[in-house]
């Protein structure tokens, strides 16, 4: 498993964005719903997944 987590991180902002993008959009079963926010060197939360309508 330590491969791939060395993988990942090699991926540039834009890459990591769309892998958990991807990641998250088939995990979305399940979550209630999932969001992209933000832009790549925002510092910020690039996709989130909710389990609640609360958004939690």
């Amino acid at each position: 498993m330590a491969g791939i987590a060395v993988k990942i991180r090699a991926l540039d902002d834009k890459l990591l964005e769309e892998f958990l993008d991807i990641w998250l959009t088939r995990k979305e079963q399940k979550y209630l719903s999932v969001e992209s926010l933000g832009k790549a060197n925002d510092n910020g939360r690039d996709v989130v997944g909710f389990f609640t309508a609360d958004r939690h």
